[in-house]
């Protein structure tokens, strides 16, 4: 829906740009076309690119917020109801996630192998998402994580790219950037990340209900 939403607004602006009435033969008729020129190319990116932009990884974020929250609820659940040694809150671990992970693994004999590919697809994106939360979508090559994301922006530039467009360089060219930059920035340009984060959520949490012998 808010797709569409913004789509319906980026055609409604597009209507009043009309560029080219701004131009006599290819030149700006005067100072003050170049500058509503100007005015316009910056609404015109406003919403061809960032607002699209800005709401796709809020809803990355919210997406994965409410998958943590879910697999919350399914161990305190299997907790309560099979009154087990521990629960979720007594494990350590840097996120919800991973916790989730060491509670149906120990408690409940999960084979997280079975969850696959749906697991390492939402692990990747637990690192996108702490980039995006914690570092605002900015990643070094130093990082621990640089590898297992940059792997995946590049298997997947249909979904996700880099502002510097390093996923698409090629091994000269991208060694030499690496050589001279130290900073990248992770950009959810595009709708399929979010479709894809979708569909791999709910056949992951439908995996998981077999494995645990839900009906």
């Amino acid at each position: 829906m808010m797709e569409s939403f913004l789509m319906s607004e980026f055609l409604k602006e597009k209507v009043n740009w009309k560029f080219e009435e701004l131009m006599i033969d290819g030149q700006f008729k005067n100072r003050e076309a170049e500058l509503e020129f100007l005015n316009r190319s910056s609404k015109a990116s406003e919403h061809s690119i960032f607002y699209p932009q800005s709401f796709r990884t809020a809803f990355l974020v919210q997406l994965f917020s409410i998958l943590e929250y879910e697999l919350r609820v399914i161990c305190l659940h299997h907790h309560i109801e099979n009154k087990t040694d521990f629960s979720i809150n007594d494990l350590s671990g840097r996120s919800d996630l991973e916790k989730a992970k060491k509670y149906l693994t120990k408690s409940c004999s999960v084979n997280f192998e079975n969850l696959n590919p749906e697991w390492n697809f939402l692990n990747t994106i637990r690192k996108i998402r702490n980039s995006i939360v914690h570092h605002k979508g900015e990643i070094k090559k130093t990082d621990k994580d640089w590898n297992s994301i940059f792997n995946f922006v590049k298997n997947n530039k249909d979904k996700i790219g880099f502002s510097e467009h390093i996923e698409y360089m090629n091994k000269e060219d991208y060694a030499e950037f690496i050589y001279n930059h130290q900073t990248f920035h992770l950009e959810v340009g595009r709708r399929q990340l979010n479709n894809e984060l979708v569909n791999q959520i709910c056949s992951f949490l439908h995996k998981l209900k077999t494995e645990l012998n839900w009906t």
